[in-house]
């Protein structure tokens, strides 16, 4: 099965339908069919069981949909797999992938500028549930540490909370 075979996934705030709450569905535990699939690689805690994880996140870029990057990253995390770091490392490091941390007050205005007001969200969940990942599969030239310290200072209370909180794990 290829990642291609897994689109459509879903970004981190689609409405369910008929519903005018955005994110919604999110709250509601709503994912896409094989993101199902993936995310549970990881809880297999057998690191044979996760492989097909790594090969999907060698498949993913800016242009992924949220839901691919947060199954992979999961299943991973969850393997604590050392052999994961320098892949996710590489994902993080592409173009597009970092910098959506908002540390002052101009970055967390410049959100409404967005004309879908959930990309700034979905940015920067995809940027911290991987920097995440890749710092509890062992980081990477202190890659994910770097992030989550950034994120620790971000003015959105929600995620500098969790950034610390995975820091102080």
């Amino acid at each position: 099965m290829t990642v291609r075979a897994l689109s459509p996934w879903w970004g981190y705030a689609v409405a369910r339908r008929g519903s005018a709450v955005r994110g919604e569905s999110q709250a509601m535990g709503v994912r896409g069919r094989r993101a199902i699939g993936v995310a549970p690689l990881g809880f297999f805690q057998h690191p044979s069981e996760g492989a097909p994880a790594l090969y999907w996140q060698d498949a993913l870029n800016a242009d992924s949909a949220f839901s691919h990057h947060r199954a992979v990253a999961v299943a991973l995390e969850s393997l604590k797999a050392p052999e994961a770091a320098l892949p996710l490392a590489r994902l993080l490091r592409m173009p597009g992938m970092m910098g959506h941390a908002a540390t002052d007050i101009k970055d967390a205005q410049s959100e409404v500028l967005f004309a879908d007001p959930n990309l700034s969200r979905n940015l920067s969940l995809r940027e911290l549930i991987l920097a995440r990942a890749l710092f509890r599969c062992g980081d990477y030239e202190g890659l994910g540490k770097r992030i989550l310290r950034t994120y620790a200072q971000d003015l959105r209370g929600h995620y500098a909370r969790h950034a610390n909180a995975v820091l102080n794990e």
